[in-house]
């Protein structure tokens, strides 16, 4: 049974987002623009613990020389640096590896999907390299990853761990207030987007699914905000303490 508590406040949340987007929706301008305010101070800003940073319009590069262009929303870890332009704070370069999450707010998801999934394919064409650190999310244990290949033709062969996407791939999480009419249609559709998107959630609705990286997760209700925080906090874990070459962006 859920925490009342919980559940109460996580209510209270959902209810103020709707609310307060459904102020604007009449004035498609104004909603799109009004909605991503409304999530990140009402919601992102009120939640994320304050060694991480929410920052806005930058872009995020690897170590082969890919960049992704603006970004809507972007999470990344308090304690490791990032380039910016001088005399404006809001433009920054991100490395890949200090990036937790990236998040696209939508009003429209059903109308904007291709936008979407635009964003995804640029994430997905980065790669980053995590040296070492440890690492692990909440539905399973914490790994050691050491910056080193262990061969030993005496070990039995390990298949990859859907979750292993996290440490090479920046986690992308799409938001809609208004979408589909149904939850199965947003699994449909983050499923065919192939693992380019770690999570969708309709706020309208209720509801959020997450991708097989992030345990495959199906929240309803109240309970979708706590569904998405879960696989934000998740994917933070796998860059808290990881080490990176950054020489190699220079290489």
């Amino acid at each position: 049974m859920p925490n009342p508590y919980v559940l109460e406040r996580l209510s209270g949340l959902l209810a103020g987002l709707n609310a307060t987007y459904a102020a604007t929706a009449s004035s498609a301008a104004a909603a799109k623009g009004a909605g991503r305010a409304n999530f990140i101070d009402s919601f992102l800003k009120q939640v994320i613990p304050p060694g991480w940073r929410i920052s806005t319009n930058g872009e995020i590069t690897d170590a082969g020389g890919t960049k992704t262009g603006e970004l809507d929303i972007i999470i990344e870890n308090g304690f490791f640096p990032s380039l910016p332009v001088i005399g404006i704070e809001s433009s920054r370069l991100y490395f890949a590896e200090g990036v937790a999450a990236v998040i696209e707010v939508k009003s429209n998801l059903q109308g904007q999907w291709s936008e979407a999934v635009s964003t995804g394919a640029k994430l997905e064409a980065l790669d980053r390299h995590i040296k070492g650190g440890i690492m692990g999310g909440s539905s399973g244990p914490f790994v050691i990853q050491l910056p080193m290949t262990i061969n030993n033709a005496n070990l039995p062969k390990m298949s990859p761990m859907p979750k292993d996407i996290i440490k090479k791939k920046v986690p992308y999480f799409v938001v809609g207030y208004k979408g589909w009419s149904n939850p199965e249609t947003i699994v449909a559709k983050l499923d065919e987007a192939g693992g380019s998107i770690s999570g969708i959630l309709q706020l309208d609705i209720g509801y959020f699914a997450g991708s097989a990286a992030f345990d495959s997760v199906r929240a309803t209700g109240a309970l979708s905000l706590l569904g998405f925080l879960n696989s934000i906090n998740e994917a933070s874990s796998y860059i808290k303490s990881a080490t990176a070459d950054l020489l190699s962006y220079g290489r």
